[in-house]
Protein backbone atom coordinates (compact mmCIF):
# COMPACT_ATOMS: atom_id res chain seq x y z
CA UNK A 1 0.00 0.00 0.00
CA UNK A 2 2.73 2.29 0.80
CA UNK A 3 4.33 2.00 -2.74
CA UNK A 4 0.63 3.02 -4.45
CA UNK A 5 0.64 5.65 -2.09
CA UNK A 6 4.38 7.15 -2.81
CA UNK A 7 3.59 6.51 -7.05
CA UNK A 8 -0.15 8.10 -6.95
CA UNK A 9 1.52 11.22 -4.94
CA UNK A 10 3.41 11.91 -8.05
CA UNK A 11 0.70 11.40 -10.38
CA UNK A 12 -1.82 13.35 -8.56
CA UNK A 13 0.76 16.28 -8.12
CA UNK A 14 1.53 16.40 -11.88
CA UNK A 15 0.93 19.28 -13.75
CA UNK A 16 -0.94 19.95 -17.18
CA UNK A 17 -2.55 16.35 -17.37
CA UNK A 18 -5.47 15.68 -19.51
CA UNK A 19 -7.55 12.91 -19.29
CA UNK A 20 -10.38 14.12 -22.08
CA UNK A 21 -8.92 10.84 -24.42
CA UNK A 22 -9.48 8.88 -21.36
CA UNK A 23 -13.08 10.23 -19.97
CA UNK A 24 -14.28 10.11 -23.85
CA UNK A 25 -13.18 6.54 -23.91
CA UNK A 26 -15.43 6.31 -20.81
CA UNK A 27 -18.28 8.09 -21.95
CA UNK A 28 -18.46 6.38 -25.10
CA UNK A 29 -18.78 2.91 -23.20
CA UNK A 30 -16.25 -0.25 -23.26
CA UNK A 31 -17.11 -3.10 -25.16
CA UNK A 32 -19.30 -5.73 -23.56
CA UNK A 33 -17.24 -8.03 -20.90
CA UNK A 34 -17.01 -11.46 -21.01
CA UNK A 35 -19.47 -13.87 -18.53
CA UNK A 36 -18.14 -14.34 -15.29
CA UNK A 37 -16.56 -18.32 -14.87
CA UNK A 38 -15.89 -19.42 -11.26
CA UNK A 39 -15.26 -23.04 -10.44
CA UNK A 40 -17.64 -24.37 -7.40
CA UNK A 41 -16.02 -23.62 -4.37
CA UNK A 42 -12.98 -21.59 -6.24
CA UNK A 43 -10.52 -24.33 -6.00
CA UNK A 44 -10.54 -28.05 -5.07
CA UNK A 45 -11.01 -28.19 -0.53
CA UNK A 46 -8.38 -30.54 0.91
CA UNK A 47 -10.04 -34.35 1.86
CA UNK A 48 -9.51 -34.04 5.46
CA UNK A 49 -11.96 -31.18 5.22
CA UNK A 50 -15.12 -33.81 5.39
CA UNK A 51 -14.16 -34.23 9.01
CA UNK A 52 -15.76 -30.87 9.84
CA UNK A 53 -18.20 -28.54 8.53
CA UNK A 54 -16.63 -26.04 6.27
CA UNK A 55 -19.45 -22.96 5.72
CA UNK A 56 -19.61 -21.58 1.91
CA UNK A 57 -20.65 -18.20 3.85
CA UNK A 58 -18.86 -16.39 6.32
CA UNK A 59 -21.40 -16.10 9.25
CA UNK A 60 -20.83 -12.83 10.54
CA UNK A 61 -20.45 -8.68 10.36
CA UNK A 62 -17.66 -6.93 10.58
CA UNK A 63 -16.93 -5.51 13.58
CA UNK A 64 -18.97 -2.54 14.74
CA UNK A 65 -15.84 -1.06 16.92
CA UNK A 66 -13.23 -1.13 13.74
CA UNK A 67 -9.84 -2.55 13.42
CA UNK A 68 -8.57 -3.95 17.36
CA UNK A 69 -5.38 -1.23 18.81
CA UNK A 70 -4.21 -3.56 20.71
CA UNK A 71 -2.63 -7.32 20.13
CA UNK A 72 -4.34 -9.30 22.05
CA UNK A 73 -7.07 -11.85 21.48
CA UNK A 74 -9.33 -10.82 18.46
CA UNK A 75 -12.53 -10.52 18.24
CA UNK A 76 -14.74 -13.30 18.14
CA UNK A 77 -17.83 -14.67 16.10
CA UNK A 78 -21.34 -15.92 17.83
CA UNK A 79 -21.67 -18.94 15.79
CA UNK A 80 -21.04 -22.43 16.84
CA UNK A 81 -20.10 -22.87 12.89
CA UNK A 82 -16.65 -21.18 13.82
CA UNK A 83 -15.70 -23.19 17.25
CA UNK A 84 -15.20 -26.36 15.72
CA UNK A 85 -11.61 -26.94 13.25
CA UNK A 86 -9.35 -29.10 12.03
CA UNK A 87 -7.96 -29.92 15.39
CA UNK A 88 -8.28 -29.43 18.94
CA UNK A 89 -7.46 -25.63 19.77
CA UNK A 90 -7.78 -25.26 15.99
CA UNK A 91 -11.63 -23.59 14.87
CA UNK A 92 -11.50 -20.25 13.82
CA UNK A 93 -12.36 -18.11 16.74
CA UNK A 94 -9.94 -20.29 18.77
CA UNK A 95 -7.27 -18.40 16.25
CA UNK A 96 -8.93 -15.31 16.95
CA UNK A 97 -8.96 -15.55 20.82
CA UNK A 98 -5.13 -16.74 21.04
CA UNK A 99 -3.79 -14.44 18.86
CA UNK A 100 -1.08 -12.39 21.53
CA UNK A 101 -0.98 -15.83 23.50
CA UNK A 102 0.25 -18.47 20.96
CA UNK A 103 0.86 -15.93 17.79
CA UNK A 104 0.95 -12.46 17.09
CA UNK A 105 3.97 -10.07 17.52
CA UNK A 106 3.13 -9.87 21.26
CA UNK A 107 2.80 -13.63 21.92
CA UNK A 108 4.20 -15.08 24.85
CA UNK A 109 7.15 -17.47 25.56
CA UNK A 110 7.36 -21.15 24.06
CA UNK A 111 4.32 -19.56 21.12
CA UNK A 112 5.00 -19.64 17.38
CA UNK A 113 7.38 -18.87 15.35
CA UNK A 114 7.95 -15.41 13.88
CA UNK A 115 8.08 -16.93 10.30
CA UNK A 116 4.59 -18.71 11.48
CA UNK A 117 3.13 -15.97 13.23
CA UNK A 118 3.39 -13.95 9.87
CA UNK A 119 2.31 -16.60 7.76
CA UNK A 120 -0.94 -16.75 10.24
CA UNK A 121 -1.30 -12.95 9.60
CA UNK A 122 -0.92 -13.32 5.46
CA UNK A 123 -3.33 -16.29 5.28
CA UNK A 124 -6.18 -14.83 8.02
CA UNK A 125 -5.67 -11.90 6.04
CA UNK A 126 -6.67 -13.00 2.41
CA UNK A 127 -9.23 -14.77 4.22
CA UNK A 128 -10.96 -11.86 5.53
CA UNK A 129 -10.47 -9.78 2.58
CA UNK A 130 -11.82 -12.59 0.65
CA UNK A 131 -15.13 -12.32 2.37
CA UNK A 132 -15.18 -8.61 1.76
CA UNK A 133 -14.40 -8.50 -1.67
CA UNK A 134 -17.66 -10.87 -1.55
CA UNK A 135 -19.64 -8.33 0.01
CA UNK A 136 -17.82 -5.54 -1.71
CA UNK A 137 -17.05 -4.59 1.62
CA UNK A 138 -13.43 -3.78 3.19
CA UNK A 139 -14.30 -3.67 6.75
CA UNK A 140 -13.98 -7.58 7.50
CA UNK A 141 -10.23 -6.78 7.69
CA UNK A 142 -10.98 -5.10 11.03
CA UNK A 143 -10.78 -8.55 12.76
CA UNK A 144 -7.18 -7.58 12.48
CA UNK A 145 -5.09 -5.19 14.53
CA UNK A 146 -4.05 -1.72 12.85
CA UNK A 147 -1.75 0.79 14.58
CA UNK A 148 -1.06 -0.50 18.36
CA UNK A 149 -2.09 2.34 21.04
CA UNK A 150 -0.11 0.84 23.85
CA UNK A 151 2.84 1.33 21.52
CA UNK A 152 4.17 -1.92 21.90
CA UNK A 153 4.09 -3.15 18.23
CA UNK A 154 6.58 -0.60 16.17
CA UNK A 155 4.93 -0.51 12.71
CA UNK A 156 3.37 2.34 10.31
CA UNK A 157 -0.11 2.34 9.59
CA UNK A 158 0.69 0.64 6.12
CA UNK A 159 2.76 -2.45 8.04
CA UNK A 160 -0.23 -3.61 10.39
CA UNK A 161 -1.82 -6.85 9.62
CA UNK A 162 -5.16 -4.44 8.78
CA UNK A 163 -3.53 -2.27 6.50
CA UNK A 164 -2.04 -6.00 4.53
CA UNK A 165 -5.68 -7.32 4.49
CA UNK A 166 -6.73 -4.04 3.03
CA UNK A 167 -3.96 -4.08 0.42
CA UNK A 168 -4.99 -7.92 -0.12
CA UNK A 169 -8.72 -6.58 -1.01
CA UNK A 170 -7.34 -3.47 -3.42
CA UNK A 171 -5.17 -6.08 -5.25
CA UNK A 172 -8.10 -7.67 -6.54
CA UNK A 173 -10.99 -5.14 -6.28
CA UNK A 174 -8.71 -2.01 -7.99
CA UNK A 175 -7.99 -4.46 -11.37
CA UNK A 176 -11.61 -5.34 -11.15
CA UNK A 177 -12.67 -2.00 -10.96
CA UNK A 178 -10.32 -0.93 -13.88
CA UNK A 179 -11.81 -3.95 -15.62
CA UNK A 180 -15.61 -2.46 -15.50
CA UNK A 181 -16.32 -5.12 -13.08
CA UNK A 182 -17.26 -2.91 -10.47
CA UNK A 183 -18.97 0.37 -11.29
CA UNK A 184 -18.12 1.97 -7.99
CA UNK A 185 -15.20 3.56 -7.93
CA UNK A 186 -14.72 3.08 -3.85
CA UNK A 187 -12.19 0.98 -5.14
CA UNK A 188 -9.67 3.25 -6.63
CA UNK A 189 -10.84 5.42 -3.73
CA UNK A 190 -9.48 3.15 -1.57
CA UNK A 191 -5.89 3.14 -3.27
CA UNK A 192 -5.94 6.71 -2.82
CA UNK A 193 -7.41 7.46 0.82
CA UNK A 194 -4.67 4.17 2.05
CA UNK A 195 -6.14 1.48 4.62
CA UNK A 196 -8.88 3.18 5.72
CA UNK A 197 -11.70 5.74 4.48
CA UNK A 198 -13.28 6.17 7.37
CA UNK A 199 -10.25 8.54 8.44
CA UNK A 200 -12.15 11.56 7.62
CA UNK A 201 -9.80 12.75 5.21
CA UNK A 202 -10.80 14.43 1.59
CA UNK A 203 -9.91 11.66 -1.05
CA UNK A 204 -8.41 13.17 -4.28
CA UNK A 205 -7.61 11.84 -7.19
CA UNK A 206 -11.60 12.35 -8.98
CA UNK A 207 -9.90 12.86 -12.19
CA UNK A 208 -7.63 9.86 -11.38
CA UNK A 209 -10.59 7.48 -10.59
CA UNK A 210 -12.44 8.82 -13.62
CA UNK A 211 -9.59 7.58 -16.25
CA UNK A 212 -8.62 4.39 -14.16
CA UNK A 213 -12.56 3.58 -14.59
CA UNK A 214 -11.45 2.99 -18.62
CA UNK A 215 -9.20 0.29 -18.36
CA UNK A 216 -5.16 0.55 -17.17
CA UNK A 217 -4.04 0.46 -20.93
CA UNK A 218 -2.64 3.77 -21.41
CA UNK A 219 -2.97 5.46 -18.36
CA UNK A 220 0.18 5.92 -17.59
CA UNK A 221 1.13 6.90 -21.09
CA UNK A 222 -1.16 10.02 -20.37
CA UNK A 223 1.07 11.21 -17.69
CA UNK A 224 4.25 10.76 -19.03
CA UNK A 225 4.81 14.62 -19.64
CA UNK A 226 4.66 15.55 -16.31
CA UNK A 227 6.52 12.22 -14.83
CA UNK A 228 10.13 11.38 -14.70
CA UNK A 229 11.32 8.20 -17.18
CA UNK A 230 11.50 6.01 -13.83
CA UNK A 231 8.47 7.28 -12.35
CA UNK A 232 6.55 6.56 -15.78
CA UNK A 233 8.10 2.90 -15.51
CA UNK A 234 7.32 2.11 -11.92
CA UNK A 235 3.05 3.45 -12.82
CA UNK A 236 3.17 1.22 -15.95
CA UNK A 237 5.01 -1.77 -13.10
CA UNK A 238 1.36 -0.76 -10.66
CA UNK A 239 -0.80 -0.67 -13.50
CA UNK A 240 0.13 -2.86 -16.29
CA UNK A 241 -1.87 -3.88 -18.84
CA UNK A 242 0.81 -5.81 -21.03
CA UNK A 243 3.58 -8.12 -20.17
CA UNK A 244 6.14 -5.27 -21.73
CA UNK A 245 5.19 -2.79 -18.73
CA UNK A 246 6.57 -6.13 -16.50
CA UNK A 247 9.41 -7.36 -17.84
CA UNK A 248 10.57 -9.71 -15.27
CA UNK A 249 9.10 -7.90 -12.38
CA UNK A 250 7.17 -10.94 -10.60
CA UNK A 251 5.14 -8.76 -8.81
CA UNK A 252 3.84 -7.01 -11.56
CA UNK A 253 3.24 -10.00 -13.42
CA UNK A 254 0.81 -11.45 -10.84
CA UNK A 255 -0.93 -7.67 -10.72
CA UNK A 256 -1.31 -8.48 -15.05
CA UNK A 257 -2.85 -11.75 -14.64
CA UNK A 258 -5.23 -10.29 -12.01
CA UNK A 259 -5.96 -7.57 -14.52
CA UNK A 260 -6.47 -9.73 -17.49
CA UNK A 261 -8.54 -12.34 -15.31
CA UNK A 262 -10.71 -9.40 -14.35
CA UNK A 263 -11.40 -8.74 -17.80
CA UNK A 264 -11.95 -12.33 -18.94
CA UNK A 265 -14.36 -13.12 -16.12
CA UNK A 266 -12.30 -15.78 -15.22
CA UNK A 267 -10.95 -16.55 -11.65
CA UNK A 268 -8.97 -19.88 -12.53
CA UNK A 269 -6.61 -17.48 -14.78
CA UNK A 270 -5.70 -15.39 -11.50
CA UNK A 271 -3.00 -16.06 -9.66
CA UNK A 272 -3.25 -19.22 -7.71
CA UNK A 273 -2.53 -17.09 -4.20
CA UNK A 274 -5.45 -14.81 -5.56
CA UNK A 275 -7.88 -17.16 -6.93
CA UNK A 276 -9.81 -17.69 -4.19
CA UNK A 277 -10.52 -13.58 -3.82
CA UNK A 278 -10.72 -13.22 -7.62
CA UNK A 279 -13.89 -15.72 -7.29
CA UNK A 280 -15.18 -13.96 -4.76
CA UNK A 281 -14.96 -10.65 -6.05
CA UNK A 282 -16.10 -11.79 -9.33
CA UNK A 283 -19.17 -13.77 -8.08
CA UNK A 284 -20.25 -12.08 -5.18
CA UNK A 285 -20.32 -15.04 -3.04
CA UNK A 286 -17.63 -16.18 -0.66
CA UNK A 287 -17.63 -19.94 -1.53
CA UNK A 288 -14.52 -19.64 -3.36
CA UNK A 289 -12.90 -18.39 0.08
CA UNK A 290 -13.28 -21.77 1.63
CA UNK A 291 -10.12 -22.88 0.57
CA UNK A 292 -8.51 -20.10 2.82
CA UNK A 293 -10.42 -20.96 5.84
CA UNK A 294 -9.17 -24.43 5.34
CA UNK A 295 -5.92 -23.64 5.15
CA UNK A 296 -5.68 -21.27 7.59
CA UNK A 297 -6.81 -23.86 10.13
CA UNK A 298 -4.46 -26.48 8.30
CA UNK A 299 -1.40 -24.23 9.17
CA UNK A 300 -2.83 -23.27 12.24
CA UNK A 301 -3.29 -26.90 13.83
CA UNK A 302 0.35 -27.70 12.47
CA UNK A 303 2.29 -24.61 14.05
CA UNK A 304 0.24 -24.93 17.21
CA UNK A 305 1.56 -28.50 17.36
CA UNK A 306 5.00 -27.62 16.98
CA UNK A 307 4.52 -25.08 19.49
CA UNK A 308 3.03 -27.53 22.12
CA UNK A 309 5.95 -30.06 21.56
CA UNK A 310 8.38 -27.66 22.00
CA UNK A 311 6.84 -26.38 25.27
CA UNK A 312 5.70 -29.83 26.41
CA UNK A 313 2.27 -28.86 26.44
CA UNK A 314 2.79 -25.61 27.82
CA UNK A 315 2.92 -22.91 24.95
CA UNK A 316 1.43 -19.99 25.45
CA UNK A 317 1.96 -19.51 29.35
CA UNK A 318 3.59 -16.65 30.84
CA UNK A 319 5.84 -17.74 33.26
CA UNK A 320 3.97 -17.15 36.41
CA UNK A 321 0.99 -19.40 34.93
CA UNK A 322 3.66 -21.67 33.97
CA UNK A 323 5.04 -21.94 37.35
CA UNK A 324 1.36 -22.70 38.20
CA UNK A 325 0.41 -24.99 35.86
CA UNK A 326 3.41 -26.92 36.21
CA UNK A 327 2.51 -27.02 40.35
CA UNK A 328 -0.88 -28.44 39.72
CA UNK A 329 0.42 -31.12 37.17
CA UNK A 330 2.39 -32.35 39.77
CA UNK A 331 -0.15 -32.11 42.58
CA UNK A 332 -2.26 -33.94 40.03
CA UNK A 333 0.27 -36.41 39.77
CA UNK A 334 0.63 -37.34 43.49
CA UNK A 335 -3.26 -37.55 43.49
CA UNK A 336 -3.50 -40.11 40.47
CA UNK A 337 -0.22 -41.88 41.96
CA UNK A 338 -2.39 -41.98 45.59
CA UNK A 339 -5.28 -42.88 43.82
CA UNK A 340 -3.73 -46.03 41.96
CA UNK A 341 -2.02 -47.44 44.83
CA UNK A 342 -5.06 -47.09 47.12
CA UNK A 343 -6.78 -48.78 44.29
CA UNK A 344 -4.14 -51.51 44.25
CA UNK A 345 -4.53 -52.32 47.90
CA UNK A 346 -8.43 -52.29 47.55
CA UNK A 347 -8.10 -55.01 45.06
CA UNK A 348 -4.77 -56.92 46.66
CA UNK A 349 -7.13 -57.27 49.46
CA UNK A 350 -10.47 -58.47 47.68
CA UNK A 351 -8.34 -61.24 45.79
CA UNK A 352 -6.83 -61.94 49.29
CA UNK A 353 -10.66 -62.79 50.34
CA UNK A 354 -11.61 -64.54 47.19
CA UNK A 355 -8.54 -66.80 47.69
CA UNK A 356 -9.37 -67.23 51.68
CA UNK A 357 -13.08 -68.40 50.66
CA UNK A 358 -11.98 -70.55 48.17
CA UNK A 359 -9.87 -72.91 50.81
CA UNK A 360 -6.85 -71.59 48.83
CA UNK A 361 -4.84 -69.75 51.73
Amino acid sequence: MKKWQVLLAALLLASGVSFRVLQQRRASGQAELPPVHVLPGGQVLPEDTTQYYVPEEFLSVPPRSGAPTAYGALPTIKNGVYDRGLCQGGSLNEILSSHGRLWGYTARHASFRPAETEKMYGVLGRYLSCVGLARRSPSYCDYLPGLDSGASVKLDRFGTPNARCREFYTDVSFPGFAAGREKSDEPCRLVLAGSNLSEGRRVPGREFCEAAAAGQEGLCDKFAPSISREELAQCRRFLPARKDDCGSDGECLSRLAVYEAMKAGDAAACPEDYRGQCGAFLSGSEASCSVLLVKLGADYCEYLAGAQKRARGYAGLSPEELKEALANDAEAKVLAAREEAESKKVTEELNKRVRRMMGRE
